[in-house]
């Protein structure tokens, strides 16, 4: 089935989306973000309308993508976003920020709600290596770990947050793997965890995860090719997430008033 062009962004203030994700909880509405220092991330319907906004207490760095985690039926869920942006590679240190998603209420006749978070958890990190660039976020629905994937111009490094005996995350991530992909700057997992893509602006790979398996012996696996943008979208594409049933992916470019696809999984 072709791609379905369903929606632009409207928000002037989004011209640069780095990330997006399903929601869980709110049917039919996406969370995405421009990359940066955001202070705010949007919750937008498939059509672009946007209809809150959450900012955010924290100061941010560079933040380049979005994920969330939450359990059939539950009506409550947690967003990740990934301050993990370094084209420099000097940053000592980068973040994950985990956000309580909101339920929201929404009156179509009215603006978009203003919403504040909270309750943030600020998780500080630091590689076992090197400082790296990275624009990619994975968290696992089926055991909970939290990934940051690499934007190197050879291979995608791959990571994992430790934690402790008390489920506290540890200050050093943990090298998983390398992939054969390169210049990796947004992922996503099914909802049920079956499912993995990465993208870079106009390639994607997907990996389909057979039961009882972890997600770094699935990424050990060969890939297949997906296509990720369409004509009408612009080259720099930066965002990709799954629909909340699993059954396609959204993406989106960097851009005013760019274009929302929806892809269905191949077969």
């Amino acid at each position: 089935m072709s791609p379905r062009e369903v929606g632009r962004v409207e928000d002037k203030r989004l011209d640069e989306v780095s990330g997006c994700v399903a929601s869980r909880i709110n049917p039919g509405v996406l969370w995405i973000h421009s990359d940066g220092d955001i202070e705010s991330i949007s919750a937008v319907r498939t059509n672009g309308e946007t209809v809150a906004r959450l900012k955010l207490p924290v100061p941010t760095d560079d933040v380049e993508d979005i994920a969330i985690l939450s359990h059939p039926g539950s009506q409550t869920g947690m967003l990740y976003l990934a301050d993990v942006g370094d084209n420099k590679r000097k940053r000592s240190q980068i973040q994950i920020l985990r956000v309580p998603e909101p339920v929201l209420e929404v009156d179509v006749s009215k603006d978009p709600l203003s919403l504040s978070a909270t309750v943030v958890e600020v998780i500080l990190l630091e590689y076992p290596d090197r400082q790296h660039d990275a624009e990619t976020l994975l968290v696992d629905p089926i055991d909970g770990g939290v990934y940051v994937v690499s934007k190197d111009k050879k291979a995608a490094e791959v990571y994992r947050i430790e934690l402790d005996d008390h489920g506290i995350p540890l200050p050093t991530l943990r090298h998983v793997l390398s992939l054969d992909v390169d210049r990796v700057s947004a992922g996503d997992i099914s909802p049920d965890g079956s499912a993995i893509v990465l993208r870079k602006e106009g390639r994607g790979w997907l990996w389909r995860r057979p039961p009882e398996t972890s997600l770094a012996e699935t990424l050990a696996g060969e890939p297949e090719v997906i296509p990720v943008r369409t004509d009408s979208q612009n080259d720099n594409g930066e965002a990709i997430g799954f629909t909340a049933d699993g059954s396609g992916y959204w993406t989106i470019s960097e851009g005013m008033k760019e274009t929302i696809c929806l892809f269905q999984l191949p077969r």
